[in-house]
């Protein structure tokens, strides 16, 4: 396996960390709440929290090439443990805290990356701006300290590293089968100092009450992430595709099983993912 492999493989678990935190919000937004379940583009209501807990296992042994095809590499597996909280400052602007522990592992070539530590913690906010033809819009910031580097990345990130992230989220209700819900779109662009790559990234979620205390997510993701000077052999690009069920527990406790795949992209892992979540709202 080369190198870039397993830097292609931290790329995939950085966006899936972002990933898991904006649909976690999601979620309890619309699901413990009565009504329709709404997205990122709805604020929490004033002095309203919520924590999720979330542990998401990972596995792959396939990547994708620079040109998009695919070729067999050593296993990589990683565990990943994620505390996301946020509150409602005010009836337009949620604050939003963040920190990831990860257990990780891969080969490359004769040698084995093994660590286990915390990797990254966020602070931010997101601020309702209005609606437009039955479209709500919301902008989002996001500050990212890196406290350690991981283990596996030869390059990128390192303890006291910062990443910054500036989001625009639209949201907007639907019918179907005689029930509501919603679509979110997010996108977002991160600048990260010090010569480290840069990144753009769409998603898209879907959402929809299958039952009256479910709440099925669809969710498909792309981004490129390159270096200032971009070349083939360096840039990645990933297309992901993720598919939860929410269960509301009681009026305060929500649990989410759920999975996703990386079905195309350049330089990344062909990774295959399950989690495992728990919310809770106070």
């Amino acid at each position: 396996m080369k190198l870039a492999g397993a830097k292609s493989h931290i790329v995939f678990h950085r966006n899936l960390r972002r990933g898991c935190a904006l649909i976690s919000s999601l979620y309890l937004s619309g699901l413990i709440a009565p009504g329709p379940a709404d997205a990122g583009a709805w604020p929490l209501k004033k002095g309203t929290s919520q924590m999720i807990a979330t542990v998401t296992k990972s596995r792959a042994d396939r990547e994708f090439k620079a040109d998009g095809t695919t070729m067999d590499v050593r296993n990589f597996g990683k565990m990943h443990f994620e505390a996301y909280y946020q509150y409602g400052y005010d009836n337009k602007t949620t604050l939003i805290a963040d920190l990831v522990y990860a257990k990780e592992s891969v080969d490359v070539a004769e040698f084995t990356f093994a660590t286990s530590k915390f990797r990254t913690a966020s602070l931010g906010a997101r601020h309702y701006i209005g609606k437009w033809e039955d479209t709500r819009y919301s902008v989002e910031l996001l500050t990212t300290l890196h406290l350690a580097k991981e283990g596996s990345d030869p390059v990128p990130s390192k303890g006291g590293d910062l990443d910054f992230e500036l989001a625009v989220i639209t949201g907007s209700h639907f019918k179907v089968w005689g029930g509501k819900g919603f679509i979110e779109n997010r996108l977002s662009s991160t600048y990260r100092p010090t010569n480290r790559p840069y990144e753009v990234s769409a998603e898209s979620t879907i959402g929809f009450h299958p039952y009256t205390d479910g709440l099925m997510l669809i969710k498909s993701s792309n981004f490129i992430q390159m270096e200032y000077e971009m070349r083939a052999q360096t840039y990645v690009t990933a297309y992901k595709a993720d598919v939860s069920l929410v269960h509301r527990i009681s009026p305060t406790l929500s649990i989410e099983l759920g999975g996703g795949t990386t079905f195309a992209g350049n330089n990344i892992s062909k990774d295959t993912h399950i989690k495992i979540g728990f919310w809770y709202d106070f």
